[in-house]
């Protein structure tokens, strides 16, 4: 019905230990929320690279960059889906 009503695909995988995903900053992904009765948890890290030639993007550098929010919580992608959107 979520998909339906926003007229989108949700694509998933079966993931095992020790498997990885890497995705480009371009590409939409999110997850639902955790509820494993085993206690497993997601495991994530945000890493960026960028050629030493290339001019720094302020928005992910320094010490409060506006692009990170002040943390994953702060974004729209981490509140419920009837959450009004966050702007910044």
């Amino acid at each position: 019905a979520m998909a339906q009503e926003r007229g989108v695909r949700l694509l998933s995988s079966d993931f095992q230990a020790g498997d990885i995903l890497i995705l480009d900053m371009f590409c939409l992904h999110g997850s639902l929320d955790n509820n494993s009765s085993q206690g497993k948890i997601r495991l994530s890290c945000d890493t960026r690279y960028q050629l030493a030639s290339e001019p720094i993007d302020d928005r992910w550098i320094g010490a409060n960059p506006m692009g990170h929010g002040g943390g994953y919580g702060g974004l729209s992608a981490a509140q419920p889906l009837t959450a009004p959107p966050i702007f910044r």
